[in-house]
C-alpha cells in the first residue's frame, strides 16, 4: 500500500497537537495515538482494535522529533508488525528526546533569541516576526522529512536518526550564537558603561570558544563578579559619546 501524500499530511497535521492531551500516566501517549488513528483504520483491516490497543501506552520524547516516530510504525504497521511497531517506538523515544533537545531546545532556541535580540537594536518590531518566521520555518519544515523519512528507516531507524539534522547547520547555529552574544553583551557595555559587564562579554566568549560554558562553577562565579562590578566598578567612558 502506499504511503500517500494525503495520508503524510495527514499525519504530519495530526503530530502537531502531540501534546494536547498530555498527562502523567502516558505523557505523549494519547496524543501519538492521536496521530497513528488514520493510518491505523487505513492497514489493520480486522485487527483495528488490537492496533489501536498497542499504541495506547506510553510515550515521551521532544514532540518534534514525534513525527520520525510515527514513520516508523506507520511502515510497520502496515507491514503487520505491529510487535515490531511497539518495540521500535519505545527504543527511539529516548535517542530521538535527546537528539531533539540539544538542536531545538540548546540550539535553535538560543540562536534564533539572539538573532532577534540583535535585530531589535535595528528594528524592534521585526524581531518578533524575524523569531516566529526562523523558528516555525526550520522546525516545520524538519517535522515534514522527518515523518517521510521514518517511513523510509523502518527497519534500520536508529541509523536513520543519527542522520537527521547533518552537521553543517548545527554547527553554523553554534558559531552564530557566540558572535550573536558578543555583539549584543557588547552593546549592553556601551549603554551600561561598566566595566562588570565588560568582563562578562570577555569570560562568556572566552568560555564559549574554550567549550567550557557550560561549567556551572565558573559561568556563576563569572556572573557575580560581573554583577558586583557593575554596581560598584567606575565607569567606562566612550570617546566617541561626548
Amino acid at each position: 500500500m502506499n504511503f500517500t501524500f494525503r495520508d503524510r499530511l495527514n499525519l504530519f497535521v495530526r503530530s502537531l497537537s502531540l501534546q494536547g492531551s498530555w498527562n502523567f500516566p502516558r505523557m505523549q501517549g494519547l496524543g501519538f495515538f492521536f496521530s497513528l488513528l488514520p493510518w491505523l483504520r487505513k492497514v489493520s483491516g480486522d485487527g483495528f482494535k488490537e492496533a489501536c490497543y498497542r499504541h495506547l501506552g506510553y510515550f515521551n520524547t521532544n514532540p518534534y522529533m514525534s513525527p520520525y516516530v510515527v514513520g516508523v510504525v506507520s511502515r510497520l504497521e502496515e507491514e503487520g508488525k505491529g510487535e515490531e511497531s511497539v518495540k521500535a517506538r519505545n527504543s527511539l523515544m529516548g535517542p530521538l528526546g535527546a537528539i531533539g533537545d540539544g538542536y531545538y531546545w540548546a540550539t535553535l532556541r538560543p540562536f534564533t533569541v539572539l538573532m532577534s535580540i540583535a535585530l531589535s537594536f535595528f528594528w524592534i518590531a521585526a524581531a518578533p516576526v524575524l523569531f516566529l518566521l526562523i523558528y516555525n520555518t526550520v522546525h516545520l519544515k524538519n517535522r515534514w522529512s522527518y515523518l517521510n523519512r521514518g517511513y523510509l528507516n523502518a527497519h534500520s531507524p536508529m541509523e536513520g536518526a543519527s542522520e537527521l539534522h547533518g552537521k553543517v547547520f548545527p554547527r553554523f547555529m553554534e558559531r552564530m550564537i557566540t558572535l550573536l552574544l558578543g555583539f549584543i553583551l557588547g552593546l549592553a557595555a556601551f549603554d551600561t558603561r561598566t566595566p562588570g559587564t565588560a568582563l562578562l562579554i570577555f569570560g562568556a566568549a572566552f568560555l564559549m570558544f574554550r567549550r567550557q560554558w557550560r561549567t556551572p562553577a565558573i559561568l556563576g562565579m563569572l556572573v557575580i563578579l560581573g554583577i558586583f562590578l557593575g554596581f560598584f566598578g567606575t565607569e567606562m567612558r566612550i570617546p566617541w559619546s561626548g
